[in-house]
């Protein structure tokens, strides 16, 4: 399925954020469950979204992206 777009910004659920970062669902679960990854844009238990723009923000260490933790991105972990 395609990323979700809303008034142009493109949305990834769980199982496009892994592919989009390179990590497995279980991964992003976790990170999540840690809160070594921003806050979903849509903070549903069982289908949370994450914007493209904020995980590129998170990627790149910016403080602006929302619910950042303070911890350095992490791939692969």
């Amino acid at each position: 399925m395609a990323p979700l777009e809303r008034n142009r910004i493109v949305m990834l659920d769980r199982k496009q954020l892994a592919r989009y970062l390179d990590v497995s669902i279980r991964t992003v679960g976790r990170w999540r469950r840690n809160k070594k990854l921003p806050k979903p844009i849509i903070d549903e238990p069982s289908k949370p979204f994450w914007s493209r723009v904020q995980i590129d923000e998170w990627l790149m260490g910016s403080s602006r992206a929302e619910g950042q933790s303070g911890t350095t991105p992490l791939r692969n972990a």
